[in-house]
């Protein structure tokens, strides 16, 4: 029996609703089943004699079927394709709705994270601004305990038969090192130079305290007394610090006590163009131990016409030189030894220090601070 286009189209649709290639199988065997009649036919009528009108019906009745069918493949061609767009529209319609969920999720994270960002940048402004704060108080405070400490540091004028020129020159805003001169009413100089450990606002505020505690002492005390005194002072506060120091008591006829705790030894540059060290044999620093030392040795030196005494601390000694050694006493001496009997001033020597050594002492990368200190006596009226 010939299959008709109405049968094959439902035994399409039966197979297509549940797979696509089984439907087409189907109707391409449908289509050569067909095909096969056909031939059928047409050797049936060319051997047998049938009519010709008879044939063509059934040739045309064929050819409907094949119609039928064709118009049914592309049916199915058409079903496939809206198939695979509705499979395409929903994949792109669930992609732009996790495209969106994740806009959103990224908008929701960039929203957080600027508002985290913007409130780190307000809490850095705060610290900024704090920290600039707490930065120019701790600088006001600096600048005032260097104003203290400069006034402690006492420097006399030049008063005959003493002359006077320094060096100071703190590492930081302020200094450890500290400078003392002073007279006495018959004409003595009492001198002091002194280099308290460290270069902080503690070792500023140390050598304001052992300036208090000279000035509480006599003028006319001696080297060593004076230095017992002023390490009891030191002792009594318990500061776990302590301080070097060389104090010497010039009479006007030239005459030189002096008295050393732990401090660089003084250079005397004698007028004949000799070079002695003064105060080699020095005490303990002062408040060194916390405890009360029963003396300090004291020295005695005689000044002449055209002497000169240099006393510094040892942010100059240990100044580091260009080969990687350090300058040391022996080496101070030998820089100046030809200031010596050149009939010079302390500007002189003061200016020869600074020249040799100002300029290496900046471009250290651990400078000291330096205090230099230079004296010069001239014999008073009177005084053989």
């Amino acid at each position: 029996m010939l299959l008709d286009a109405a049968t094959v189209y439902l035994l399409f649709r039966l197979f297509a609703l549940n797979e696509q290639w089984p439907a087409r199988i189907l109707v391409g065997g449908a289509l050569l089943a067909v095909g096969l009649r056909e031939a059928a036919l047409w050797y049936a009528v060319t051997n047998t004699g049938q009519p010709a009108a008879e044939y063509a019906a059934l040739f045309a009745t064929t050819h409907a079927v094949v119609a039928n069918l064709l118009f049914v493949i592309a049916l199915d061609v058409l079903y496939a394709t809206q198939r695979r767009f509705d499979v395409l529209t929903d994949a792109g319609r669930l992609t732009e709705e996790l495209l969106r969920e994740e806009n959103r999720d990224l908008e929701a994270k960039i929203a957080t994270s600027a508002s985290a960002l913007e409130i780190e940048r307000a809490e850095a402004e705060v610290a900024v601004k704090k920290a600039s704060a707490l930065y120019a108080d701790q600088r006001t405070q600096l600048e005032l305990a260097a104003k203290l400490q400069t006034a402690t540091m006492t420097m006399c004028e030049d008063t005959p038969p003493w002359s006077f020129a320094s060096w100071f020159e703190p590492a930081n805003q302020i200094s450890g090192d500290m400078l003392r001169t002073e007279l006495t009413e018959d004409g003595a100089a009492r001198v002091f130079v002194g280099d308290a450990m460290g270069h902080s606002v503690s070792s500023a505020m140390l050598t304001m305290l052992v300036s208090a505690a000279l000035e509480q002492i006599e003028l006319d005390v001696s080297p060593a007394q004076a230095l017992e005194r002023m390490n009891a002072a030191m002792n009594s506060h318990n500061t776990g610090m302590y301080v070097t120091g060389q104090l010497l008591l010039m009479h006007p006829d030239g005459r030189v006590l002096l008295s050393n705790a732990g401090h660089p030894p003084a250079i005397l540059l004698r007028a004949d163009g000799t070079v002695e060290m003064l105060g080699e044999e020095g005490g303990f620093a002062l408040g060194m131990f916390g405890v009360q030392l029963s003396s300090y040795s004291e020295a005695e030196v005689q000044l002449r016409a055209g002497d000169l005494l240099l006393l510094s601390t040892d942010g100059i000694s240990e100044l580091q030189l260009a080969d990687g050694s350090r300058l040391g006493d022996a080496g101070l001496a030998a820089m100046l030894a030809p200031v010596a009997g050149a009939g010079n001033g302390p500007g002189v020597l003061i200016g020869l220090l600074r020249e040799q050594l100002e300029a290496r002492w900046r471009e250290s990368a651990d400078k000291d601070d330096i205090a230099a200190l230079a004296v010069g006596w001239k014999v008073a009226e009177g005084v053989a």
